[in-house]
Protein backbone atom coordinates (compact mmCIF):
# COMPACT_ATOMS: atom_id res chain seq x y z
CA UNK A 1 0.00 0.00 0.00
CA UNK A 2 1.21 3.48 -0.81
CA UNK A 3 -0.68 6.16 1.12
CA UNK A 4 -0.45 9.91 0.91
CA UNK A 5 2.72 11.45 2.31
CA UNK A 6 5.03 8.67 1.15
CA UNK A 7 7.80 8.91 -1.43
CA UNK A 8 8.79 6.26 -3.92
CA UNK A 9 12.30 6.10 -5.37
CA UNK A 10 12.50 4.87 -8.95
CA UNK A 11 15.60 4.19 -11.06
CA UNK A 12 15.49 6.62 -14.00
CA UNK A 13 18.00 8.26 -16.33
CA UNK A 14 19.69 11.48 -15.26
CA UNK A 15 17.33 14.44 -15.65
CA UNK A 16 17.49 18.21 -15.62
CA UNK A 17 17.14 20.06 -12.33
CA UNK A 18 13.93 21.85 -13.30
CA UNK A 19 12.16 18.96 -14.98
CA UNK A 20 8.74 17.97 -13.64
CA UNK A 21 6.02 15.76 -14.98
CA UNK A 22 3.12 13.60 -13.89
CA UNK A 23 2.66 9.91 -14.53
CA UNK A 24 0.11 7.28 -13.64
CA UNK A 25 1.42 4.02 -12.20
CA UNK A 26 0.03 0.96 -10.48
CA UNK A 27 1.46 0.49 -6.99
CA UNK A 28 0.80 -2.87 -5.40
CA UNK A 29 1.03 -3.89 -1.78
CA UNK A 30 -0.88 -5.87 0.80
CA UNK A 31 -4.21 -4.49 -0.44
CA UNK A 32 -3.32 -3.80 -4.06
CA UNK A 33 -4.43 -0.15 -4.23
CA UNK A 34 -3.94 1.86 -7.38
CA UNK A 35 -3.51 3.40 -9.82
CA UNK A 36 -1.99 6.53 -8.24
CA UNK A 37 -0.98 9.78 -9.84
CA UNK A 38 2.62 10.62 -8.93
CA UNK A 39 4.35 13.94 -9.32
CA UNK A 40 7.96 13.81 -10.40
CA UNK A 41 10.59 16.13 -8.93
CA UNK A 42 14.21 16.08 -10.02
CA UNK A 43 17.53 17.07 -8.54
CA UNK A 44 21.05 15.80 -8.11
CA UNK A 45 20.62 13.46 -11.04
CA UNK A 46 17.81 11.52 -9.38
CA UNK A 47 14.10 11.65 -9.71
CA UNK A 48 11.70 11.19 -6.76
CA UNK A 49 8.01 10.55 -7.16
CA UNK A 50 5.67 12.02 -4.54
CA UNK A 51 2.04 10.92 -4.35
CA UNK A 52 0.17 13.89 -5.79
CA UNK A 53 -3.00 13.61 -3.75
CA UNK A 54 -2.97 17.30 -2.82
CA UNK A 55 -2.15 19.25 -5.97
CA UNK A 56 -2.19 22.62 -4.23
CA UNK A 57 0.29 21.65 -1.53
CA UNK A 58 3.72 20.38 -0.69
CA UNK A 59 5.23 18.80 -3.77
CA UNK A 60 6.84 21.92 -5.27
CA UNK A 61 7.86 23.24 -1.83
CA UNK A 62 9.57 19.97 -0.94
CA UNK A 63 11.38 19.95 -4.27
CA UNK A 64 12.67 23.52 -3.99
CA UNK A 65 13.29 23.81 -0.24
CA UNK A 66 14.66 20.36 0.48
CA UNK A 67 16.62 19.64 -2.68
CA UNK A 68 14.09 17.00 -3.74
CA UNK A 69 14.24 14.87 -0.55
CA UNK A 70 14.65 11.56 -2.35
CA UNK A 71 15.30 8.38 -0.40
CA UNK A 72 16.93 5.45 -2.13
CA UNK A 73 14.47 2.58 -2.21
CA UNK A 74 15.33 -0.97 -1.20
CA UNK A 75 14.70 -3.76 -3.71
CA UNK A 76 11.10 -3.72 -4.89
CA UNK A 77 10.82 0.07 -4.74
CA UNK A 78 9.17 0.05 -1.31
CA UNK A 79 7.73 3.19 0.25
CA UNK A 80 9.16 5.26 3.09
CA UNK A 81 7.66 8.17 4.93
CA UNK A 82 8.37 11.53 3.32
CA UNK A 83 10.04 14.04 5.64
CA UNK A 84 7.68 16.80 6.73
CA UNK A 85 8.42 20.46 7.32
CA UNK A 86 5.06 21.45 8.73
CA UNK A 87 4.73 23.52 11.93
CA UNK A 88 4.28 21.48 15.13
CA UNK A 89 0.83 22.87 15.96
CA UNK A 90 -2.16 22.71 13.64
CA UNK A 91 -4.08 25.98 13.43
CA UNK A 92 -7.56 26.57 12.08
CA UNK A 93 -8.14 29.90 10.39
CA UNK A 94 -11.74 29.73 9.19
CA UNK A 95 -15.02 27.85 9.43
CA UNK A 96 -16.84 28.68 6.20
CA UNK A 97 -20.46 27.53 5.74
CA UNK A 98 -21.00 25.79 2.42
CA UNK A 99 -23.21 27.26 -0.28
CA UNK A 100 -25.63 24.46 0.48
CA UNK A 101 -28.40 23.61 2.90
CA UNK A 102 -25.86 22.67 5.57
CA UNK A 103 -22.20 21.76 6.05
CA UNK A 104 -19.02 23.80 6.48
CA UNK A 105 -15.48 23.86 5.10
CA UNK A 106 -12.59 24.09 7.54
CA UNK A 107 -9.64 26.11 6.22
CA UNK A 108 -6.10 26.54 7.47
CA UNK A 109 -5.72 23.14 9.15
CA UNK A 110 -2.93 20.59 8.68
CA UNK A 111 -3.91 17.46 10.58
CA UNK A 112 -0.56 15.89 9.77
CA UNK A 113 0.88 18.23 12.40
CA UNK A 114 -1.58 16.98 15.01
CA UNK A 115 -4.83 18.27 16.50
CA UNK A 116 -4.63 19.66 20.03
CA UNK A 117 -7.52 20.19 22.42
CA UNK A 118 -8.23 23.76 21.28
CA UNK A 119 -8.45 22.70 17.64
CA UNK A 120 -10.61 19.68 18.48
CA UNK A 121 -13.05 21.90 20.39
CA UNK A 122 -13.43 24.07 17.30
CA UNK A 123 -13.78 21.08 14.98
CA UNK A 124 -16.38 19.37 17.14
CA UNK A 125 -18.27 22.63 17.62
CA UNK A 126 -18.31 23.13 13.85
CA UNK A 127 -19.52 19.58 13.30
CA UNK A 128 -22.37 19.82 15.78
CA UNK A 129 -23.48 23.14 14.31
CA UNK A 130 -23.15 22.21 10.63
CA UNK A 131 -23.57 18.36 10.72
CA UNK A 132 -20.89 17.85 8.04
CA UNK A 133 -17.39 19.38 7.89
CA UNK A 134 -14.86 19.22 5.05
CA UNK A 135 -11.15 19.59 5.80
CA UNK A 136 -9.31 19.86 2.50
CA UNK A 137 -5.72 19.28 1.37
CA UNK A 138 -4.74 16.72 4.01
CA UNK A 139 -1.76 14.34 3.76
CA UNK A 140 -2.13 11.47 6.22
CA UNK A 141 -0.97 7.88 6.55
CA UNK A 142 -3.00 5.15 8.22
CA UNK A 143 -1.54 5.72 11.69
CA UNK A 144 -2.02 9.51 11.72
CA UNK A 145 -5.52 9.20 10.29
CA UNK A 146 -6.49 6.63 12.90
CA UNK A 147 -4.99 8.82 15.62
CA UNK A 148 -7.20 11.69 14.47
CA UNK A 149 -10.20 9.37 14.39
CA UNK A 150 -9.60 8.28 17.98
CA UNK A 151 -9.89 11.88 19.12
CA UNK A 152 -13.56 11.74 18.05
CA UNK A 153 -14.43 8.56 19.96
CA UNK A 154 -13.80 4.83 20.06
CA UNK A 155 -13.21 3.40 16.55
CA UNK A 156 -15.65 0.66 15.54
CA UNK A 157 -14.35 -2.35 13.59
CA UNK A 158 -17.03 -3.05 10.99
CA UNK A 159 -19.15 -6.17 11.39
CA UNK A 160 -18.16 -7.09 7.83
CA UNK A 161 -14.72 -8.15 8.99
CA UNK A 162 -13.66 -9.20 5.48
CA UNK A 163 -13.89 -5.49 4.56
CA UNK A 164 -11.45 -4.29 7.23
CA UNK A 165 -8.06 -2.94 6.20
CA UNK A 166 -5.22 -5.46 6.76
CA UNK A 167 -3.12 -4.26 9.69
CA UNK A 168 -5.68 -1.57 10.58
CA UNK A 169 -8.96 -3.31 11.48
CA UNK A 170 -10.55 -0.04 12.60
CA UNK A 171 -10.26 1.26 9.02
CA UNK A 172 -12.05 0.23 5.83
CA UNK A 173 -11.14 1.00 2.25
CA UNK A 174 -14.04 2.26 0.16
CA UNK A 175 -13.98 2.66 -3.59
CA UNK A 176 -13.64 0.90 -6.92
CA UNK A 177 -9.90 0.14 -7.31
CA UNK A 178 -9.53 -3.24 -5.58
CA UNK A 179 -10.25 -6.71 -6.93
CA UNK A 180 -13.20 -7.17 -4.55
CA UNK A 181 -14.78 -3.98 -5.93
CA UNK A 182 -15.57 -5.79 -9.17
CA UNK A 183 -18.57 -7.16 -7.26
CA UNK A 184 -21.29 -4.47 -7.44
CA UNK A 185 -22.74 -5.65 -4.12
CA UNK A 186 -19.49 -4.52 -2.49
CA UNK A 187 -18.64 -1.56 -4.72
CA UNK A 188 -22.13 -0.03 -4.42
CA UNK A 189 -23.14 -1.61 -1.12
CA UNK A 190 -23.36 1.81 0.55
CA UNK A 191 -25.33 3.48 -2.29
CA UNK A 192 -28.51 3.51 -0.26
CA UNK A 193 -29.59 5.75 2.59
CA UNK A 194 -28.29 4.55 5.94
CA UNK A 195 -26.80 5.51 9.28
CA UNK A 196 -23.56 3.83 10.30
CA UNK A 197 -23.88 1.25 13.09
CA UNK A 198 -27.54 2.05 13.74
CA UNK A 199 -27.90 -1.74 13.87
CA UNK A 200 -25.62 -1.94 16.95
CA UNK A 201 -26.56 -1.41 20.59
CA UNK A 202 -24.27 1.63 20.83
CA UNK A 203 -24.38 3.29 17.41
CA UNK A 204 -21.74 5.42 15.76
CA UNK A 205 -21.54 9.06 16.78
CA UNK A 206 -19.37 10.18 13.85
CA UNK A 207 -17.96 8.81 10.61
CA UNK A 208 -15.17 10.17 8.45
CA UNK A 209 -13.88 9.50 4.95
CA UNK A 210 -10.41 10.49 3.77
CA UNK A 211 -10.09 10.72 -0.01
CA UNK A 212 -6.89 9.38 -1.56
CA UNK A 213 -8.11 9.20 -5.17
CA UNK A 214 -11.15 11.05 -6.50
CA UNK A 215 -12.79 10.48 -9.90
CA UNK A 216 -13.31 13.36 -12.28
CA UNK A 217 -17.00 12.55 -12.44
CA UNK A 218 -19.24 10.84 -9.89
CA UNK A 219 -18.30 9.28 -6.59
CA UNK A 220 -20.19 11.81 -4.45
CA UNK A 221 -21.50 11.12 -0.96
CA UNK A 222 -25.01 12.39 -0.29
CA UNK A 223 -25.96 13.64 3.17
CA UNK A 224 -29.39 14.26 4.69
CA UNK A 225 -29.81 16.75 7.54
CA UNK A 226 -32.00 14.85 10.01
CA UNK A 227 -32.00 17.70 12.54
CA UNK A 228 -33.53 20.08 10.00
CA UNK A 229 -35.92 17.32 8.93
CA UNK A 230 -37.17 17.06 12.51
CA UNK A 231 -37.43 20.84 12.87
CA UNK A 232 -39.53 20.97 9.69
CA UNK A 233 -42.14 18.52 10.97
CA UNK A 234 -45.33 20.07 12.26
CA UNK A 235 -45.80 20.15 16.01
CA UNK A 236 -48.48 17.45 15.94
CA UNK A 237 -46.12 15.00 14.25
CA UNK A 238 -43.27 15.90 16.61
CA UNK A 239 -45.55 15.12 19.57
CA UNK A 240 -46.63 11.86 17.96
CA UNK A 241 -43.02 10.70 17.59
CA UNK A 242 -42.07 11.30 21.22
CA UNK A 243 -41.16 8.02 22.90
CA UNK A 244 -41.34 5.86 19.75
CA UNK A 245 -38.62 3.22 19.42
CA UNK A 246 -37.59 1.69 16.11
CA UNK A 247 -36.17 -1.79 15.53
CA UNK A 248 -32.92 -1.95 13.56
CA UNK A 249 -31.19 -4.89 11.89
CA UNK A 250 -28.38 -4.73 9.34
CA UNK A 251 -29.89 -4.58 5.84
CA UNK A 252 -33.40 -5.54 6.93
CA UNK A 253 -35.14 -2.21 6.35
CA UNK A 254 -37.26 -1.38 3.33
CA UNK A 255 -35.30 0.06 0.41
CA UNK A 256 -36.46 2.74 -1.97
CA UNK A 257 -37.17 1.60 -5.51
CA UNK A 258 -33.86 2.86 -6.92
CA UNK A 259 -31.65 1.62 -4.06
CA UNK A 260 -29.35 -1.41 -4.32
CA UNK A 261 -29.07 -3.86 -1.41
CA UNK A 262 -26.60 -3.16 1.38
CA UNK A 263 -23.18 -4.82 1.21
CA UNK A 264 -24.31 -8.26 2.39
CA UNK A 265 -23.56 -10.09 5.60
CA UNK A 266 -21.12 -12.82 4.59
CA UNK A 267 -21.76 -15.56 7.15
CA UNK A 268 -23.71 -16.63 10.22
CA UNK A 269 -21.03 -15.42 12.62
CA UNK A 270 -21.31 -11.86 11.30
CA UNK A 271 -25.09 -12.07 11.52
CA UNK A 272 -24.95 -13.21 15.17
CA UNK A 273 -22.86 -10.16 16.09
CA UNK A 274 -25.66 -7.78 15.10
CA UNK A 275 -28.99 -8.98 16.56
CA UNK A 276 -32.00 -6.65 16.31
CA UNK A 277 -31.78 -3.55 18.53
CA UNK A 278 -34.09 -0.64 19.33
CA UNK A 279 -33.28 3.08 19.19
CA UNK A 280 -35.41 6.19 19.68
CA UNK A 281 -36.99 7.50 16.49
CA UNK A 282 -36.15 11.00 17.73
CA UNK A 283 -32.60 11.17 19.04
CA UNK A 284 -31.49 13.93 21.40
CA UNK A 285 -27.85 14.82 20.73
CA UNK A 286 -25.62 13.83 23.68
CA UNK A 287 -23.55 17.04 23.47
CA UNK A 288 -25.90 19.75 22.22
CA UNK A 289 -29.27 18.33 23.25
CA UNK A 290 -30.74 19.12 19.81
CA UNK A 291 -33.38 16.69 18.53
CA UNK A 292 -33.14 14.90 15.18
CA UNK A 293 -34.89 12.09 13.37
CA UNK A 294 -32.68 9.04 13.64
CA UNK A 295 -31.71 6.34 11.15
CA UNK A 296 -34.58 5.89 8.69
CA UNK A 297 -32.33 3.99 6.26
CA UNK A 298 -31.65 0.36 5.47
CA UNK A 299 -31.61 -0.85 9.10
CA UNK A 300 -35.01 0.46 10.30
CA UNK A 301 -37.72 -2.19 9.86
CA UNK A 302 -40.32 -2.05 12.66
CA UNK A 303 -41.70 0.09 15.49
CA UNK A 304 -42.10 -1.21 19.00
CA UNK A 305 -45.76 -1.88 19.86
CA UNK A 306 -47.06 -0.87 16.40
CA UNK A 307 -48.61 -3.05 13.71
CA UNK A 308 -46.24 -3.74 10.81
CA UNK A 309 -48.35 -2.00 8.14
CA UNK A 310 -48.79 1.11 10.29
CA UNK A 311 -45.08 1.16 11.17
CA UNK A 312 -44.04 0.79 7.54
CA UNK A 313 -46.35 3.63 6.50
CA UNK A 314 -44.97 5.95 9.20
CA UNK A 315 -41.33 5.13 8.42
CA UNK A 316 -41.97 5.68 4.69
CA UNK A 317 -43.67 9.00 5.37
CA UNK A 318 -40.82 10.24 7.53
CA UNK A 319 -38.16 9.05 5.08
CA UNK A 320 -39.87 10.83 2.19
CA UNK A 321 -40.07 13.96 4.31
CA UNK A 322 -36.40 13.78 5.33
CA UNK A 323 -35.14 13.22 1.77
CA UNK A 324 -36.54 16.42 0.35
CA UNK A 325 -33.92 18.37 -1.58
CA UNK A 326 -33.93 21.15 1.00
CA UNK A 327 -32.35 18.67 3.46
CA UNK A 328 -29.69 17.25 1.09
CA UNK A 329 -26.01 18.07 0.49
CA UNK A 330 -23.89 16.16 -2.06
CA UNK A 331 -20.14 16.26 -1.58
CA UNK A 332 -17.89 16.05 -4.63
CA UNK A 333 -14.48 14.82 -3.44
CA UNK A 334 -11.05 16.11 -4.30
CA UNK A 335 -8.01 14.05 -3.34
CA UNK A 336 -6.94 15.11 0.16
CA UNK A 337 -10.47 15.87 1.38
CA UNK A 338 -11.31 14.61 4.85
CA UNK A 339 -15.06 14.68 5.45
CA UNK A 340 -16.52 14.16 8.93
CA UNK A 341 -20.23 13.85 9.62
CA UNK A 342 -22.36 13.61 12.75
CA UNK A 343 -24.13 10.26 12.39
CA UNK A 344 -26.63 11.16 15.11
CA UNK A 345 -27.91 14.09 13.01
CA UNK A 346 -27.56 12.77 9.45
CA UNK A 347 -28.16 9.93 7.04
CA UNK A 348 -25.92 9.39 4.05
CA UNK A 349 -25.64 7.39 0.83
CA UNK A 350 -22.90 6.79 -1.69
CA UNK A 351 -23.44 7.42 -5.39
CA UNK A 352 -23.28 4.28 -7.56
CA UNK A 353 -20.02 3.99 -9.45
CA UNK A 354 -18.49 1.59 -11.98
CA UNK A 355 -15.25 -0.37 -11.74
CA UNK A 356 -12.14 1.79 -12.17
CA UNK A 357 -10.53 1.70 -15.61
CA UNK A 358 -8.02 4.55 -15.13
CA UNK A 359 -7.15 7.23 -12.59
CA UNK A 360 -9.81 9.46 -14.15
CA UNK A 361 -12.61 7.22 -12.86
CA UNK A 362 -10.89 5.79 -9.75
CA UNK A 363 -12.25 6.30 -6.23
CA UNK A 364 -10.40 5.34 -3.04
CA UNK A 365 -11.22 6.49 0.48
CA UNK A 366 -10.37 5.36 3.99
CA UNK A 367 -13.30 5.12 6.40
CA UNK A 368 -13.45 5.36 10.20
CA UNK A 369 -16.58 5.26 12.35
CA UNK A 370 -16.47 5.98 16.08
CA UNK A 371 -18.84 5.78 19.04
CA UNK A 372 -18.99 7.87 22.19
CA UNK A 373 -18.06 11.49 22.79
CA UNK A 374 -14.88 13.14 21.51
CA UNK A 375 -12.12 13.19 24.10
CA UNK A 376 -12.41 16.96 24.60
CA UNK A 377 -16.08 16.58 25.55
CA UNK A 378 -15.74 13.32 27.48
CA UNK A 379 -13.08 14.93 29.67
CA UNK A 380 -15.36 17.85 30.43
CA UNK A 381 -18.35 15.65 31.27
Amino acid sequence: MAPAGFALSVDTPRVDEDETDAVTVMVTGDTGHGPFLLRSVAGGGKRGYIFALNPRRREEKQASDQGVGIQDAPPGASCRRQAEADPPEAKMTEIVPLEAAFGAEIRGVDLGAGAGAALMRRLTGALYEHRVIIIRDQTLDEASYLGFGRQWGEPIPHVLDHMRMPGYPDLMTVGNTEARDEDPKIRNGAALWHTDQSYEETPASATMLYSLIAPRQGGETQFCDMAAAYDNLDEAMQRRLDGIRVAHKYGRGKRRRDEPPANPIANDEQDRRVPPVYHPLVMRHPVTGRKALYALGHGAYAIEGMADDEAEALLDELKDHALQERHIYRHKYAAGDLVVWDTLQTMHAATPIGVATSKADSRLLWRISVRGKPAVHAAAA
